[in-house]
């Protein structure tokens, strides 16, 4: 089976243009789903953190993450993270305010602008903070040659974080951090990997 995780402010509509029999759409909002160590996991930026957390927790045969943040390495990184979340938690209180001060963060300069604040959007923020996510490089470096990374190249904090990836097998593909508003060309790399 092939699992899709969307990101925050994301929802499983992200990945229909990947439909088929074999493949699950997750919607995060709702329940967690199982997977085991025969399953493909693919997750995007908040998506793909859970994703890692699955494969960690119950096995993975591939794992694809595209723009997906492994983990931060020491304190100084986490609490300069945590500073940021609470903000984000205390913007998500004027969805308007949010949403224009969101789309207008760098990271998202080259992508079409979201419209909807999911229901629920701040209790999944607070289930899947990066400050409180476990360093996940160490064991993805163990299983290297079944990880994959899936970065756009105009995304300044992804298309940096590549170098730090170099021991996998890292796809750096035209867009920027939202690369499912470019269907066809992320169906062509993710249906390369999985052959």
């Amino acid at each position: 089976m092939i699992h899709f995780f969307h990101g925050f402010l994301g929802s499983a509509r992200d990945f229909e243009f990947m439909k088929s029999e074999q493949v699950l759409l997750h919607d995060l909002y709702q329940e967690i789903p199982k997977t085991n160590q025969s399953d493909v996991l693919i997750g995007y930026s908040m998506g793909g953190r859970l994703a890692m957390e699955l494969a960690l927790k119950n096995g993975f045969k591939k794992l694809i993450l595209i723009n997906a943040h492994p983990g931060l390495e020491n304190d100084a990184e986490k609490e300069a993270r945590s500073v940021w979340e609470k903000e984000v938690l205390e913007r998500l209180g004027d969805p308007e305010a949010f949403l224009d001060w969101w789309n207008a963060l760098p990271i998202f300069k080259y992508d079409r602008p979201l419209k909807v604040i999911p229901n629920g959007s701040s209790d999944l923020f607070r289930k899947m903070l990066l400050s409180k996510q476990e360093n996940f490089l160490p064991f993805l470096l163990e299983n290297k040659d079944r990880v994959h990374w899936i970065l756009g190249e105009n995304d300044p904090k992804y298309s940096a974080l590549a170098v730090k990836l170099s021991a996998f097998d890292v796809h750096l593909v035209p867009g920027g951090h939202r690369l499912f508003q470019h269907p066809d060309f992320l169906k062509q790399i993710i249906n390369e990997i999985l052959e």
